[in-house]
């Protein structure tokens, strides 16, 4: 009986822990240039956290619309945060430069990031955080101009 009520405990936990948003913290992220910054810098806006690689090509598909939504709405507090998944800082910093994407570029190479989200299991992976740093939407695969309104705009002001 006793092990009973300890297995039930266990699930309570577990359910209750898991119907809370996940919100911002100190999730340490390196530029592409080698500063460093932390999600929670960005605490307040809408933050976009997608997540790629240059060997990917829905990913590139995908670069030019999220750029584009990210030059349209950044002064209504929008951000995107482009997150390569292993790359080294020579080949991202070359497809960036090439393409000339204006959208904050940052390295996941332990995969800290990407764990912080529950693990990306497919790529592109996208995920949408409101002011309060909680994720409001997530997206497995190529997203355009439309997808992202319909998910950002309920989110600003």
């Amino acid at each position: 009986m006793r092990r009973l009520g300890w297995i039930y405990m266990m699930i309570l936990l577990v359910a209750c822990s898991a119907s809370e948003p996940q919100t911002q913290r100190d999730l340490p992220l390196q530029t592409l240039s080698g500063e460093q910054s932390n999600l929670s810098d960005y605490a307040g806006q809408v933050v976009i956290v997608n997540f790629w690689a240059t060997w990917c090509a829905p990913c590139r598909v995908e670069m030019p619309e999220l750029d584009a939504f990210y030059r349209a709405h950044q002064e209504e507090g929008v951000v995107v945060l482009a997150v390569n998944a292993g790359e080294s800082v020579k080949r991202v910093q070359a497809y960036i430069d090439q393409e000339g994407y204006r959208f904050p570029v940052l390295l996941d190479a332990d995969e800290a990031v990407a764990d912080y989200f529950g693990g990306v299991r497919g790529m592109p992976t996208t995920f949408v955080l409101n002011r309060h740093g909680e994720i409001a939407y997530q997206h497995i695969g190529p997203l355009d101009q439309a997808i992202l309104s319909e998910q950002v705009f309920p989110l600003l002001p």
